[in-house]
Protein backbone atom coordinates (compact mmCIF):
# COMPACT_ATOMS: atom_id res chain seq x y z
CA UNK A 1 0.00 0.00 0.00
CA UNK A 2 2.93 2.47 0.74
CA UNK A 3 4.83 1.70 -2.40
CA UNK A 4 1.98 2.25 -4.18
CA UNK A 5 1.26 5.55 -2.91
CA UNK A 6 5.28 6.35 -3.31
CA UNK A 7 4.73 5.65 -6.90
CA UNK A 8 1.66 7.58 -7.24
CA UNK A 9 3.36 10.76 -5.44
CA UNK A 10 6.76 10.41 -7.89
CA UNK A 11 4.50 10.29 -10.90
CA UNK A 12 2.76 13.42 -9.59
CA UNK A 13 5.72 15.43 -9.18
CA UNK A 14 7.17 14.17 -12.65
CA UNK A 15 3.79 15.63 -14.42
CA UNK A 16 3.80 18.67 -12.73
CA UNK A 17 7.66 19.01 -13.65
CA UNK A 18 6.62 18.39 -17.46
CA UNK A 19 3.65 20.64 -17.09
CA UNK A 20 5.60 23.14 -15.23
CA UNK A 21 8.36 22.66 -18.17
CA UNK A 22 5.56 22.99 -21.40
CA UNK A 23 4.52 25.88 -19.64
CA UNK A 24 7.81 27.84 -19.81
CA UNK A 25 8.48 27.06 -23.52
CA UNK A 26 5.57 28.28 -24.70
CA UNK A 27 5.90 31.53 -22.67
CA UNK A 28 9.30 31.21 -24.05
CA UNK A 29 8.21 30.63 -27.45
CA UNK A 30 5.24 33.09 -27.06
CA UNK A 31 8.18 36.03 -25.58
CA UNK A 32 10.33 35.64 -28.80
CA UNK A 33 7.64 36.19 -30.94
CA UNK A 34 6.31 39.20 -29.13
CA UNK A 35 9.99 41.08 -29.03
CA UNK A 36 10.65 39.95 -32.62
CA UNK A 37 7.55 40.11 -34.09
CA UNK A 38 7.95 44.10 -35.16
CA UNK A 39 12.21 44.08 -35.06
CA UNK A 40 14.56 44.92 -37.35
CA UNK A 41 18.29 44.03 -36.68
CA UNK A 42 19.09 46.44 -39.73
CA UNK A 43 18.47 49.65 -37.29
CA UNK A 44 20.96 50.62 -34.21
CA UNK A 45 19.44 51.05 -30.79
CA UNK A 46 17.79 53.96 -29.79
CA UNK A 47 18.94 55.98 -26.55
CA UNK A 48 16.84 54.88 -23.15
CA UNK A 49 15.34 57.79 -23.45
CA UNK A 50 14.39 58.26 -27.05
CA UNK A 51 17.53 61.03 -26.37
CA UNK A 52 20.66 61.43 -26.59
CA UNK A 53 23.43 60.01 -24.38
CA UNK A 54 26.40 62.00 -23.84
CA UNK A 55 30.20 60.57 -24.08
CA UNK A 56 33.23 62.38 -22.46
CA UNK A 57 36.20 63.69 -24.12
CA UNK A 58 39.23 65.59 -22.97
CA UNK A 59 39.46 69.31 -24.15
CA UNK A 60 42.70 70.17 -23.16
CA UNK A 61 45.06 67.14 -23.56
CA UNK A 62 45.20 66.07 -26.89
CA UNK A 63 47.56 64.80 -29.61
CA UNK A 64 48.11 64.66 -33.42
CA UNK A 65 49.56 61.98 -35.10
CA UNK A 66 51.72 62.12 -38.17
CA UNK A 67 48.84 61.65 -40.79
CA UNK A 68 47.13 64.02 -38.53
CA UNK A 69 44.91 62.20 -36.67
CA UNK A 70 43.55 63.50 -33.27
CA UNK A 71 43.79 61.12 -29.99
CA UNK A 72 42.07 62.10 -26.94
CA UNK A 73 42.47 60.68 -23.98
CA UNK A 74 38.55 60.34 -22.25
CA UNK A 75 39.66 60.88 -18.72
CA UNK A 76 39.35 64.56 -17.84
CA UNK A 77 37.83 67.49 -18.64
CA UNK A 78 34.48 66.91 -20.15
CA UNK A 79 33.30 67.81 -23.21
CA UNK A 80 29.44 66.96 -24.23
CA UNK A 81 29.14 65.05 -27.65
CA UNK A 82 26.24 63.26 -28.59
CA UNK A 83 25.91 59.48 -28.62
CA UNK A 84 22.79 57.33 -29.55
CA UNK A 85 23.69 53.78 -27.70
CA UNK A 86 26.38 53.19 -25.53
CA UNK A 87 28.11 49.87 -25.93
CA UNK A 88 30.63 48.67 -23.18
CA UNK A 89 33.36 46.66 -24.33
CA UNK A 90 35.99 44.35 -22.27
CA UNK A 91 38.02 41.18 -23.46
CA UNK A 92 39.53 38.61 -21.62
CA UNK A 93 42.64 36.57 -22.61
CA UNK A 94 42.29 32.54 -23.54
CA UNK A 95 45.38 31.77 -25.29
CA UNK A 96 48.60 33.09 -26.96
CA UNK A 97 48.66 30.82 -30.35
CA UNK A 98 51.52 32.63 -31.44
CA UNK A 99 54.19 35.43 -31.07
CA UNK A 100 56.18 35.70 -34.60
CA UNK A 101 58.81 37.56 -33.75
CA UNK A 102 60.09 37.49 -37.13
CA UNK A 103 56.71 37.99 -38.58
CA UNK A 104 55.88 41.07 -36.40
CA UNK A 105 52.32 39.65 -35.34
CA UNK A 106 50.56 38.19 -32.20
CA UNK A 107 48.19 35.58 -32.73
CA UNK A 108 45.46 34.82 -29.60
CA UNK A 109 42.14 33.18 -28.92
CA UNK A 110 40.14 35.68 -27.30
CA UNK A 111 36.80 36.16 -25.93
CA UNK A 112 35.43 39.54 -26.20
CA UNK A 113 32.45 41.23 -23.42
CA UNK A 114 30.32 43.10 -25.10
CA UNK A 115 27.41 44.62 -23.68
CA UNK A 116 24.58 47.21 -24.75
CA UNK A 117 20.54 48.13 -23.81
CA UNK A 118 18.57 47.45 -26.79
CA UNK A 119 15.10 48.57 -25.38
CA UNK A 120 12.97 47.22 -28.13
CA UNK A 121 14.11 43.65 -26.71
CA UNK A 122 12.88 44.47 -23.52
CA UNK A 123 9.58 42.80 -21.78
CA UNK A 124 7.56 42.24 -18.80
CA UNK A 125 8.85 39.59 -17.01
CA UNK A 126 5.12 39.15 -15.28
CA UNK A 127 3.02 38.43 -18.28
CA UNK A 128 5.95 36.01 -19.67
CA UNK A 129 6.03 33.35 -16.52
CA UNK A 130 8.56 35.65 -14.75
CA UNK A 131 11.30 34.85 -17.58
CA UNK A 132 13.83 37.48 -16.71
CA UNK A 133 16.54 36.22 -19.23
CA UNK A 134 16.46 34.19 -22.11
CA UNK A 135 19.68 33.07 -24.29
CA UNK A 136 18.68 34.48 -27.99
CA UNK A 137 20.92 33.67 -31.10
CA UNK A 138 23.04 36.71 -31.98
CA UNK A 139 21.72 36.41 -35.91
CA UNK A 140 18.41 37.56 -34.56
CA UNK A 141 19.23 41.15 -33.22
CA UNK A 142 21.53 43.84 -33.73
CA UNK A 143 25.17 43.53 -33.17
CA UNK A 144 27.41 46.56 -32.68
CA UNK A 145 30.42 46.18 -36.04
CA UNK A 146 33.20 46.16 -33.50
CA UNK A 147 36.79 44.75 -35.65
CA UNK A 148 40.16 45.33 -34.50
CA UNK A 149 42.04 48.50 -36.64
CA UNK A 150 45.23 47.30 -38.76
CA UNK A 151 44.33 43.52 -37.79
CA UNK A 152 41.73 40.77 -38.63
CA UNK A 153 39.28 38.59 -36.44
CA UNK A 154 37.53 35.39 -37.20
CA UNK A 155 35.01 33.46 -34.67
CA UNK A 156 35.98 30.41 -32.89
CA UNK A 157 32.49 28.66 -34.22
CA UNK A 158 32.56 28.86 -38.20
CA UNK A 159 29.18 28.49 -39.34
CA UNK A 160 27.94 28.83 -35.61
CA UNK A 161 25.80 31.55 -34.54
CA UNK A 162 27.07 32.60 -30.72
CA UNK A 163 24.44 33.19 -28.65
CA UNK A 164 23.66 36.22 -26.23
CA UNK A 165 21.96 36.74 -22.82
CA UNK A 166 18.98 38.83 -22.91
CA UNK A 167 17.62 40.08 -19.87
CA UNK A 168 14.50 41.56 -19.64
CA UNK A 169 15.27 45.53 -19.17
CA UNK A 170 16.74 45.09 -22.57
CA UNK A 171 20.36 44.71 -22.07
CA UNK A 172 22.03 42.27 -24.49
CA UNK A 173 25.62 40.65 -22.80
CA UNK A 174 27.29 39.01 -26.05
CA UNK A 175 30.60 37.08 -25.66
CA UNK A 176 31.64 35.98 -29.29
CA UNK A 177 34.83 34.04 -29.05
CA UNK A 178 37.01 35.16 -31.36
CA UNK A 179 41.07 33.98 -33.39
CA UNK A 180 43.04 37.43 -33.62
CA UNK A 181 46.04 38.30 -35.42
CA UNK A 182 47.37 41.67 -35.37
CA UNK A 183 50.57 43.40 -36.16
CA UNK A 184 52.73 44.19 -33.30
CA UNK A 185 56.00 46.46 -33.12
CA UNK A 186 57.78 44.31 -31.50
CA UNK A 187 61.93 45.11 -30.60
CA UNK A 188 64.08 41.88 -29.79
CA UNK A 189 67.04 43.39 -29.60
CA UNK A 190 67.62 41.87 -26.09
CA UNK A 191 66.84 38.21 -27.03
CA UNK A 192 66.27 36.19 -25.01
CA UNK A 193 65.86 38.34 -22.26
CA UNK A 194 63.39 40.91 -23.70
CA UNK A 195 60.03 42.03 -22.92
CA UNK A 196 57.38 43.00 -25.79
CA UNK A 197 54.22 45.18 -26.11
CA UNK A 198 51.51 44.53 -28.62
CA UNK A 199 48.60 46.91 -28.60
CA UNK A 200 45.36 45.74 -29.99
CA UNK A 201 42.34 48.19 -30.78
CA UNK A 202 39.05 47.92 -31.20
CA UNK A 203 36.09 50.48 -32.44
CA UNK A 204 32.95 50.78 -34.76
CA UNK A 205 33.94 50.26 -38.27
CA UNK A 206 30.88 52.24 -39.37
CA UNK A 207 29.29 54.32 -36.48
CA UNK A 208 30.83 57.04 -35.09
CA UNK A 209 30.85 58.67 -31.46
CA UNK A 210 27.71 60.56 -32.12
CA UNK A 211 25.88 56.91 -32.93
CA UNK A 212 27.86 54.58 -31.29
CA UNK A 213 30.09 55.32 -27.52
CA UNK A 214 32.56 52.94 -27.12
CA UNK A 215 33.19 52.13 -23.13
CA UNK A 216 35.08 49.97 -20.55
CA UNK A 217 34.12 48.73 -17.36
CA UNK A 218 37.63 47.57 -16.65
CA UNK A 219 41.09 49.01 -17.20
CA UNK A 220 42.46 45.66 -17.88
CA UNK A 221 41.87 42.86 -19.59
CA UNK A 222 40.51 39.84 -17.73
CA UNK A 223 43.26 36.95 -17.54
CA UNK A 224 40.83 34.51 -15.64
CA UNK A 225 40.90 31.70 -17.80
CA UNK A 226 44.12 32.18 -19.48
CA UNK A 227 45.94 29.23 -20.32
CA UNK A 228 50.06 30.01 -20.05
CA UNK A 229 51.86 29.89 -22.76
CA UNK A 230 55.49 27.64 -22.87
CA UNK A 231 57.23 31.08 -24.13
CA UNK A 232 55.81 33.93 -22.90
CA UNK A 233 54.43 35.56 -19.43
CA UNK A 234 51.96 38.21 -19.81
CA UNK A 235 53.56 40.74 -16.90
CA UNK A 236 50.45 43.19 -17.55
CA UNK A 237 47.58 44.28 -18.98
CA UNK A 238 45.79 47.88 -19.66
CA UNK A 239 42.72 48.78 -21.29
CA UNK A 240 42.41 52.44 -22.47
CA UNK A 241 39.21 54.40 -24.31
CA UNK A 242 40.21 57.04 -26.74
CA UNK A 243 38.26 59.02 -28.86
CA UNK A 244 40.06 59.92 -32.37
CA UNK A 245 38.97 62.88 -34.61
CA UNK A 246 40.53 61.94 -37.99
CA UNK A 247 41.45 64.80 -40.67
CA UNK A 248 38.81 63.57 -43.34
CA UNK A 249 35.60 63.52 -41.33
CA UNK A 250 33.93 65.85 -38.52
CA UNK A 251 32.70 63.91 -36.30
CA UNK A 252 34.67 62.09 -33.63
CA UNK A 253 35.17 57.72 -33.33
CA UNK A 254 35.37 55.95 -30.05
CA UNK A 255 38.27 52.78 -29.56
CA UNK A 256 39.23 50.56 -27.13
CA UNK A 257 42.86 49.70 -26.81
CA UNK A 258 43.61 47.22 -25.12
CA UNK A 259 47.14 46.45 -24.61
CA UNK A 260 49.59 43.10 -23.86
CA UNK A 261 52.75 43.58 -22.47
CA UNK A 262 54.52 39.88 -22.67
CA UNK A 263 57.85 38.80 -20.88
CA UNK A 264 59.91 35.91 -22.76
CA UNK A 265 60.63 32.89 -20.26
CA UNK A 266 64.61 32.63 -21.79
CA UNK A 267 65.29 29.92 -19.11
CA UNK A 268 64.96 27.52 -22.65
CA UNK A 269 67.23 29.55 -24.55
CA UNK A 270 69.62 30.56 -21.84
CA UNK A 271 70.41 26.39 -21.56
CA UNK A 272 70.21 25.97 -25.68
CA UNK A 273 71.90 29.20 -26.84
CA UNK A 274 73.41 31.33 -24.12
CA UNK A 275 75.34 29.54 -22.13
CA UNK A 276 76.99 26.94 -24.94
CA UNK A 277 77.65 30.32 -26.79
CA UNK A 278 79.75 31.31 -23.32
CA UNK A 279 81.54 27.80 -22.74
CA UNK A 280 82.26 27.48 -26.30
CA UNK A 281 84.03 31.33 -26.75
CA UNK A 282 85.87 30.25 -23.33
CA UNK A 283 87.24 26.84 -24.83
CA UNK A 284 89.08 29.63 -27.97
CA UNK A 285 91.09 30.18 -24.78
CA UNK A 286 92.42 26.45 -24.18
CA UNK A 287 93.72 26.78 -27.71
CA UNK A 288 96.96 29.30 -26.72
CA UNK A 289 97.29 26.57 -23.32
CA UNK A 290 98.52 23.67 -26.08
CA UNK A 291 102.32 23.77 -26.77
CA UNK A 292 103.15 25.67 -30.41
CA UNK A 293 103.89 22.09 -31.98
CA UNK A 294 100.68 20.50 -30.73
CA UNK A 295 98.58 19.68 -34.02
CA UNK A 296 95.12 19.84 -31.71
CA UNK A 297 95.68 23.58 -31.37
CA UNK A 298 94.08 23.72 -34.98
CA UNK A 299 91.57 20.92 -34.49
CA UNK A 300 90.32 22.58 -31.22
CA UNK A 301 90.15 26.24 -32.93
CA UNK A 302 88.45 24.78 -35.69
CA UNK A 303 85.65 22.70 -34.04
CA UNK A 304 84.98 25.90 -31.81
CA UNK A 305 84.41 27.49 -34.86
CA UNK A 306 82.08 25.14 -36.01
CA UNK A 307 80.04 24.98 -32.98
CA UNK A 308 79.90 28.73 -32.63
CA UNK A 309 77.99 28.91 -36.75
CA UNK A 310 76.00 26.30 -35.76
CA UNK A 311 74.71 28.56 -32.91
CA UNK A 312 74.50 31.74 -34.80
CA UNK A 313 72.19 29.71 -37.34
CA UNK A 314 69.99 28.76 -34.93
CA UNK A 315 69.62 32.18 -33.60
CA UNK A 316 69.01 33.68 -36.94
CA UNK A 317 66.69 31.27 -37.62
CA UNK A 318 64.90 31.81 -34.23
CA UNK A 319 64.71 35.40 -34.55
CA UNK A 320 65.96 36.57 -37.59
CA UNK A 321 67.04 40.03 -36.90
CA UNK A 322 69.92 41.60 -35.45
CA UNK A 323 70.47 41.68 -31.27
CA UNK A 324 72.54 42.33 -28.41
CA UNK A 325 72.80 38.10 -28.62
CA UNK A 326 73.58 38.02 -32.34
CA UNK A 327 76.03 40.79 -31.92
CA UNK A 328 77.87 38.76 -29.37
CA UNK A 329 78.09 35.53 -31.19
CA UNK A 330 79.19 37.47 -34.28
CA UNK A 331 81.84 39.04 -32.36
CA UNK A 332 83.06 35.59 -31.14
CA UNK A 333 82.86 34.08 -34.59
CA UNK A 334 85.20 36.85 -35.56
CA UNK A 335 87.46 35.94 -32.34
CA UNK A 336 87.81 32.21 -33.89
CA UNK A 337 88.56 33.25 -37.16
CA UNK A 338 91.50 35.09 -35.74
CA UNK A 339 92.65 32.33 -33.36
CA UNK A 340 92.45 29.88 -36.33
CA UNK A 341 94.90 32.68 -38.09
CA UNK A 342 97.58 33.31 -35.32
CA UNK A 343 97.26 29.74 -35.07
CA UNK A 344 98.62 29.30 -38.70
CA UNK A 345 101.18 32.08 -38.03
CA UNK A 346 102.58 29.78 -34.60
CA UNK A 347 102.75 26.85 -36.53
CA UNK A 348 104.78 28.82 -39.32
CA UNK A 349 107.02 30.35 -36.38
CA UNK A 350 107.55 27.03 -35.09
CA UNK A 351 108.50 25.13 -37.71
CA UNK A 352 110.48 28.13 -39.15
CA UNK A 353 114.75 26.88 -40.13
CA UNK A 354 117.35 29.38 -40.23
CA UNK A 355 118.71 32.29 -38.23
CA UNK A 356 116.35 34.25 -36.34
CA UNK A 357 116.61 37.98 -37.90
CA UNK A 358 118.47 40.39 -35.17
CA UNK A 359 115.09 42.50 -34.61
CA UNK A 360 113.51 39.69 -34.17
CA UNK A 361 115.51 38.05 -31.55
CA UNK A 362 115.66 41.79 -29.69
CA UNK A 363 111.94 42.21 -29.71
CA UNK A 364 110.12 38.89 -29.08
CA UNK A 365 113.32 36.79 -27.08
CA UNK A 366 114.94 40.07 -24.79
CA UNK A 367 111.60 42.21 -24.26
CA UNK A 368 108.27 40.42 -25.10
CA UNK A 369 109.03 37.00 -23.44
CA UNK A 370 109.76 38.82 -19.92
CA UNK A 371 106.38 41.35 -20.35
CA UNK A 372 104.42 37.30 -21.42
CA UNK A 373 106.53 35.43 -18.55
CA UNK A 374 108.10 33.16 -21.30
CA UNK A 375 111.26 31.42 -20.14
CA UNK A 376 114.53 31.62 -22.59
CA UNK A 377 116.46 29.11 -20.37
CA UNK A 378 118.42 26.65 -22.81
CA UNK A 379 117.50 23.54 -21.10
CA UNK A 380 116.88 22.37 -24.19
CA UNK A 381 112.61 22.01 -23.61
CA UNK A 382 112.35 24.40 -26.78
CA UNK A 383 113.54 21.95 -29.31
CA UNK A 384 111.67 21.28 -32.23
CA UNK A 385 110.93 17.39 -31.32
CA UNK A 386 112.00 16.03 -35.12
CA UNK A 387 115.62 17.19 -34.73
CA UNK A 388 115.65 15.56 -31.57
CA UNK A 389 115.93 12.69 -33.47
CA UNK A 390 119.34 13.53 -35.10
CA UNK A 391 122.54 12.21 -33.73
CA UNK A 392 124.50 15.43 -32.23
CA UNK A 393 122.38 18.00 -32.17
CA UNK A 394 121.19 20.50 -28.92
CA UNK A 395 122.15 18.00 -26.32
CA UNK A 396 121.01 18.99 -22.73
CA UNK A 397 122.46 22.34 -21.53
CA UNK A 398 123.88 23.13 -25.03
CA UNK A 399 123.37 26.57 -25.81
CA UNK A 400 120.41 27.78 -27.59
CA UNK A 401 120.32 27.27 -31.23
CA UNK A 402 117.92 28.99 -34.15
CA UNK A 403 115.43 26.11 -33.91
CA UNK A 404 115.38 26.83 -29.88
CA UNK A 405 114.71 30.64 -30.70
CA UNK A 406 111.85 30.48 -33.39
CA UNK A 407 110.19 28.07 -30.86
CA UNK A 408 110.72 30.45 -28.01
CA UNK A 409 109.22 33.23 -30.79
CA UNK A 410 106.08 31.29 -31.26
CA UNK A 411 105.40 30.67 -27.86
CA UNK A 412 106.03 33.87 -26.87
CA UNK A 413 102.91 34.98 -29.87
CA UNK A 414 101.22 32.67 -28.71
CA UNK A 415 100.55 33.40 -25.26
CA UNK A 416 100.54 37.51 -26.25
CA UNK A 417 98.03 36.40 -28.81
CA UNK A 418 95.75 34.76 -25.27
CA UNK A 419 96.36 37.95 -23.27
CA UNK A 420 95.25 40.49 -26.39
CA UNK A 421 92.02 37.67 -26.59
CA UNK A 422 91.09 38.03 -23.33
CA UNK A 423 91.73 41.85 -22.39
CA UNK A 424 89.26 42.29 -26.21
CA UNK A 425 86.74 39.26 -24.81
CA UNK A 426 86.20 41.02 -21.61
CA UNK A 427 85.65 44.11 -22.48
CA UNK A 428 83.31 43.56 -25.57
CA UNK A 429 81.80 41.54 -23.26
CA UNK A 430 81.34 44.28 -20.84
CA UNK A 431 80.00 47.17 -23.19
CA UNK A 432 77.12 44.51 -24.44
CA UNK A 433 76.27 43.92 -21.54
CA UNK A 434 75.96 47.51 -20.24
CA UNK A 435 73.62 47.80 -23.28
CA UNK A 436 71.24 45.91 -21.67
CA UNK A 437 68.11 47.79 -20.03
Amino acid sequence: MKLSFMIQAVFAVILILDASHVVSSSMMTKLFNDILKHYDKRVIPPGRNETSEVITTMATDTNTTDNGTVVTNATDSPTPVPAMVQVSLGMSLVLLDKVDIKGKKLTATAWLKEQWVDERLSWDPSKYGDIEKVRIDSSDIWLPDIVPYGGRSTKAFQGESVKALLYSDGLVYYIPPYEIEVPCEFDNHYFPYDEQICVIKYGSWTYDGSLLDLTTNSDTIDIADYKPNSEWSISDTVATRNVVKYPCCDEVYTDITFSIFLKRNSSLYTASLVVPSILLSLSLLFVFALPPKSREKMTLAIAVLLGLLLLNYAHYTIVGLPTIFGNFLLFVVILALAVIGETVVVYNVFHRNGSVPAILSKLFINCLSRVVCVSTSTSGKYNVEMKEKEEGVYKEGSPRGDAEDWAIIAKVIDRLSFWISLIVYIIVTCVLLASRP
